[in-house]
C-alpha cells in the first residue's frame, strides 16, 4: 500500500468516527430534551394539583 493510500484510508476512518460521534451526540441531546420535557410536564401537573388544593380551601 503506497503512502497516499493509507492516509486516505486514515480518512475516511476518521471521517466515519466523526460522522459516529455526531450521531451520538445529536442521540444525546434528544433524550436530554425529552428528559426536560418530562420535568416540565411534571411540575405543571404538580402545580395543577396544588392550584386544585387550594381553590378546595
Amino acid at each position: 500500500m503506497n503512502r497516499n493510500g493509507f492516509i486516505d484510508g486514515l480518512l475516511v476512518i476518521l471521517l466515519c468516527l466523526n460522522d459516529t460521534t455526531q450521531n451520538e451526540r445529536k442521540k444525546s441531546e434528544q433524550r436530554f430534551q425529552l428528559h426536560n420535557l418530562i420535568l416540565v410536564k411534571n411540575k405543571a401537573r404538580i402545580l395543577m394539583q396544588l392550584i386544585t388544593i387550594i381553590n378546595n380551601l
